[in-house]
Order: structure tokens, then C-alpha cells, then sequence
């Protein structure tokens, strides 16, 4: 075995790695004491006791001070290459060690706050199968020693298939690192201006709301009679009538959109500022974010589902979304989810190519769901019309089917013609290698999943469905599953077809 591997010895953080927990420690301290400072600025204190607030103030910096020192210096980790382990030793007054064996390291990235950026360190993040948070946070190395504590890992914890063959006496730092870009895409302001104007908006919408609801659960109600149901009656006879309400809709409605649009904005921008993206000869290297810099280094061996979004909007200016699905305990699958927003088709495609090897126009057979799936959808589409308008009739007095019935007359003919659409739109396709799954009405998603990659695949069918001899299917993968429901029978050639490609797969996919 080959001597002074890197890490084999016990390794300290950066230096300044001291002033992020002494940074970290203050914040939740002074987080705790907000109520004493509020009554300091605001309340009367006389001078004696404001000095003794002033030297409790310094003892718990300087409390804080040493503890960071301790912290710092008890935060210690090395590589057990004999056990093929990553060590991890922690903590000052009560200490304790995680050992995170390789087969378990599922992904290894960097991640930068402002006062990371500020002081030139990298957090790194060691993400492991299994565990519902990062299992490991080093939050203090250099630029150099991130990048080869990563490469090291990412090398130790590789498939035989995708390993590189190297001298056993080759530093293991060397194989991702100095690795030449194939090709780089770069998000421009701009572009990512445009990206927050196009995007769905309607989660802005939502905050909005949910922001606007806060604030109305915090007014005194007691400010409202006691007869709540006249005080309505009263404002629907003197306020309420078509022109006043149709008035309140053209102001109200674009207004809480056009704050929506924005808030998604501001959202997006600080969420993918600086987006890079680089094409290696074995990696895929992703870095974004204003507030929170984020840098991964994606494998084709790690990718399990490839996803493409798109709306009308974004499609016209040539925006796409891309979401990678990683490997992953089924229990954490928001985690293993990468979204790359803003990416030109022409750079889609090569993301996808080399992640997936994928070829255009390969196609075995096209499925669309069963008719009884659209009826079941706009059965459910009606549930909120009609619950909403029980809760009216029980608990308010006032029940005017004048308002009422545009209401339900707008309703059943949007919900009908969207369902529709939405249900024309799902499509389940086989090819030789992959399976490919497109829905949605306004934003088309289209899953591409290998078909080698794929667990299982379970099939259902309730008792209402076997008259009609169709079913419901879940493809189930290391990144979660993927349902398709109410196809016909058909279908079940081409599961038996998968099923025998899964068995006779060579290929590791994880």
C-alpha cells in the first residue's frame, strides 16, 4: 500500500476557520438575547445596570473566544485507508466521532457563505445515502484543499467501471483538478433577469399571500362585533355590487401579480446568480449563488432521472430548466435534486448526451393514459368548488346565488378544457434503453430515466380498472419513484421488456 496518501493524518481546518465559529456562536447567542437588547434601546436602565451588561457582554466574548479556539482545535479529520473511511472527530465539551464508510459517500460539493467568500474559504459538504441531512460539514479549508479532499473522495468511492486507471503512486489529488473544460456555459444577469420575469410566478403569488395571511391572523378580532355574520350582510348592502367588485378585481389582481413577479425575481437572482456550468472529460461541475455560493461536481454514474422544463414563455426565449435526480435513500429525495435553470437547448442537449448517452428518435412504442383518468381529475378538480361552497352555506348567513353562479359557470368550463389539455399531454414512451415520461399544461415536463438504472417496477390495478383491462404503474429508482397512471395492458410487454433489461444490465448505476 502506498505511503503519505492525502488525509491519511489528522487534518485541522483553515485558521480563520476560528472566526466563522466565533461567528456562528455569537449570532445564536445574541439570537437567544434579543429580548435583553430590545429592553436596552428601547427601555429606561439606569447606568449601573447597563454596566453590568457591558461586563457580562465582554465575559461572553470572551467566553466565545475560547470556546472557538477549543471548537477549532478538537475539529479534526482524516481518510482511513485501510477501513475506507472518512474519520471525523468533534466537539468540546462533549465530543464524538463519525465514521462515514466510501460505499456510502454519494456526493461531495462546496458551499460558501458571504463570510466564507469574504475570509476565501470552502465549506465542504460530504453527502452520504441514508441520512435525512449532510452527514458532514467542514467549513474552513482553502481553495487547494477543498478541491483535493473532494477529487481524493470522489476517486475512493467510484464503481470499478468508473474508475481511472492510475499508478498506485500517483498522488490521488490529480484526477479531477487539472482535468481540461470540453466546454463552459455561463448564466449572464440578463439572462437570469429574463429567467425570474418568465418563471412561474405563482409561488411569489403564494408568498405574497401567505405573508398577507400572517398579518391578518395578527389583528385584534375583537375589533369586530360579535354578530360577524351582519357585519357581512351590512357590507354586501352598501359596498358590494358588479361594478364595484369587477373595479377591485382589475386593481387587486394584477397588482398581486406584478408583487409576485417580483418576489420570484428577486428569488431567482439570488438563488442562481453567477450560474457556471463545465463539461470535463469525467465530470459535470455546476457552481451558482449570490447568497450562499454553491460549487458540485456531478457524475453520469450519480444521475438517475434527467428532467426538462419548459413553458411557452421560457421556450420562446430559449430558457430551459434541467433537473437532475442523484442517487439517494428514497426518504430524502428533495435533497438529491439538483435544478439548473436558464440553459440554452443546444447546452441541454450535451448535458443530457453525456450524462445519458442518449440518442434522439429511438422509439418503441407511445402510451397515453385511459379516458377514466381525465374523468377522475376533473371529479377531483370540482372537490374545492364544492367544498368551498359547503363552508359558505353552514357557516355564513348570507348565501347569494348572484355571486354564486358566475362563479361556478367561469369554474366548470376552465376546469374542464384544462384537464384536458393537462391529460393529452401525459405520454409514456419506451426505447431501447430508456423510458421517457412528458406531462403538463402550461410547463411541459419531460423524465428521462435509463432503463438499466431503474429498482424495480411495481403494478397496480384496482378493481374498477380490470374491466377496462389498464393500470397503474411506479417505477421505482435510487432517486424516488416515477407513477404513470391508467394504461393499457399493451404496456405490460414492454415491463417485461425492461424488467429483462434491468436483470441483464452490466452497467453499475450508482
Amino acid at each position: 500500500m502506498p505511503r503519505n496518501r492525502p488525509f491519511d493524518s489528522p487534518q485541522l481546518q483553515s485558521p480563520v476557520g476560528i472566526l466563522l465559529i466565533f461567528a456562528s456562536s455569537a449570532y445564536k447567542s445574541l439570537r437567544g438575547l434579543w429580548v435583553l437588547g430590545a429592553y436596552i434601546i428601547f427601555g429606561k436602565i439606569s447606568g449601573e445596570t447597563l454596566n453590568l451588561v457591558i461586563i457580562g457582554a465582554l465575559f461572553l466574548a470572551v467566553f466565545l473566544i475560547v470556546f472557538s479556539v477549543f471548537a477549532y482545535k478538537r475539529f479534526v479529520f482524516h481518510i482511513d485507508y485501510e477501513k475506507s473511511e472518512f474519520i471525523l472527530n468533534e466537539g468540546v465539551f462533549n465530543t464524538s466521532q463519525t465514521a462515514i464508510p466510501f460505499d456510502r459517500i454519494q456526493q461531495v460539493y462546496f458551499k460558501r457563505s458571504l463570510l466564507q467568500r469574504f475570509i476565501n474559504v470552502y465549506e465542504v459538504i460530504i453527502d452520504t445515502a441514508g441520512s435525512k441531512g449532510e452527514e458532514v460539514k467542514i467549513k474552513a479549508l482553502s481553495r487547494e484543499k477543498a478541491d483535493k479532499l473532494q477529487a481524493v473522495l470522489m476517486q475512493e468511492v467510484q464503481t470499478p467501471n468508473e474508475a481511472i486507471h492510475s499508478n498506485d503512486n500517483e498522488d490521488h489529488a490529480q484526477v479531477s483538478t487539472q482535468e481540461i473544460p470540453q466546454w463552459k456555459y455561463s448564466l449572464s444577469t440578463g439572462t437570469l433577469l429574463r429567467l425570474g420575469l418568465s418563471t412561474n410566478y405563482l409561488r411569489g403569488v403564494w408568498v405574497l399571500l401567505l405573508f398577507a395571511g400572517s398579518i391578518l391572523q395578527q389583528l385584534d378580532m375583537n375589533l369586530l362585533d360579535e354578530n360577524y355574520n351582519s357585519q357581512l350582510e351590512r357590507a354586501y348592502e352598501t359596498y358590494i355590487n358588479a361594478d364595484y367588485t369587477m373595479t377591485l378585481l382589475l386593481i387587486a389582481i394584477p397588482l398581486i401579480f406584478i408583487v409576485g413577479i417580483i418576489i420570484t425575481t428577486i428569488e431567482i437572482f439570488i438563488k442562481y446568480f453567477g450560474l457556471k456550468l463545465t463539461r470535463t472529460k469525467h465530470d459535470l461541475q455546476l457552481e451558482m449563488g449570490l447568497r450562499t455560493n454553491t460549487r458540485v461536481t456531478l457524475k453520469p454514474i450519480r444521475v438517475q432521472v434527467f428532467t426538462v422544463l419548459i413553458n411557452p414563455v421560457q421556450r420562446y426565449l430559449n430558457l430551459f430548466q434541467v433537473q437532475l435526480a442523484l442517487a439517494n435513500s428514497t426518504d430524502v429525495t428533495d435533497k438529491s435534486k439538483i435544478k439548473i435553470p436558464g440553459l440554452p437547448k443546444k447546452i441541454v442537449r450535451n448535458v443530457r448526451d453525456f450524462l445519458f448517452d442518449f440518442r434522439e428518435g429511438e422509439s418503441m412504442e407511445v402510451f397515453t393514459p385511459h379516458h377514466l383518468l381525465f374523468i377522475r381529475r376533473c371529479v377531483v378538480g370540482l372537490l374545492p368548488l364544492l367544498v368551498g361552497l359547503s363552508l359558505w352555506y353552514i357557516f355564513l348567513d348570507f348565501f347569494r346565488w348572484e355571486l354564486i353562479l358566475p362563479v361556478i359557470l367561469l369554474y366548470l368550463p376552465i376546469l374542464i378544457i384544462s384537464q384536458w389539455y393537462a391529460y393529452k399531454a401525459i405520454i409514456l414512451q419506451f426505447t431501447d434503453e430508456f423510458l421517457i415520461k412528458k406531462t403538463g399544461l402550461w410547463t411541459k415536463k419531460t423524465e428521462i430515466i435509463p432503463i438499466y438504472k431503474l429498482q424495480s417496477i411495481t403494478i397496480k390495478q384496482p378493481f374498477w380498472y380490470k374491466k377496462r383491462a389498464i393500470y397503474n404503474l411506479i417505477f421505482h429508482t435510487a432517486s424516488g419513484d416515477i407513477a404513470y397512471h391508467a394504461v393499457s395492458e399493451v404496456v405490460l410487454k414492454y415491463i417485461n421488456y425492461s424488467l429483462y433489461k434491468i436483470e441483464t444490465a452490466k452497467k453499475p448505476w450508482m
